[in-house]
């Protein structure tokens, strides 16, 4: 089965303020999503890890290029070339995470090419009910191998 996965708030605590840039983002697991997504990944599945942290359009901001007939405050231009690289370091922040915590796992971690990912089920914090230690469990259990903590 091919299953989505989303990434804040679904693998690691969500902790509602945004990152500045300034360093290395701190990621902590919810409980039991580690051992669910490789109890998933050993029964079989096809895992995706999909984020709004892929998200193309604020990573490379297509807004950023100039039109000549526009007049341009290169401050705004600026801002948005600080930005874009804030949610690039964002996005790689993610992916070495990822690679170093679950190496193997995700069969593919979405580069927010394509859209939506298609897949048969979807496991976000906003969706479907992954918020926490108790949901992990039922997921790596129903759909997973036998979970080792």
């Amino acid at each position: 089965m091919k299953i989505c996965v989303d990434f804040d708030g679904t693998v690691v605590e969500e902790n509602g303020e945004f990152y500045s840039g300034g360093g290395p983002e701190k990621f902590e697991f919810i409980p039991f999503a580690q051992q669910a997504l490789r109890a998933l990944h050993r029964a079989g599945h096809f895992l995706i890890l999909s984020s709004c942290r892929a998200n193309r359009e604020k990573r490379f901001g297509p807004e950023i290029f100039i039109d000549d007939t526009i007049p341009t405050d290169w401050r705004v231009v600026e801002k948005r070339l600080e930005l874009c690289t804030i949610h690039q370091r964002r996005f790689e922040g993610m992916r070495q995470f990822i690679r170093s915590n679950l190496p193997g796992v995700f069969d593919v971690i979405d580069e927010g090419t394509l859209g939506k990912p298609i897949a048969d089920l979807y496991f976000d914090n906003r969706a479907f009910l992954v918020r926490g230690a108790r949901e992990w469990e039922r997921v790596g259990n129903l759909y997973g191998h036998r979970m080792v903590a």
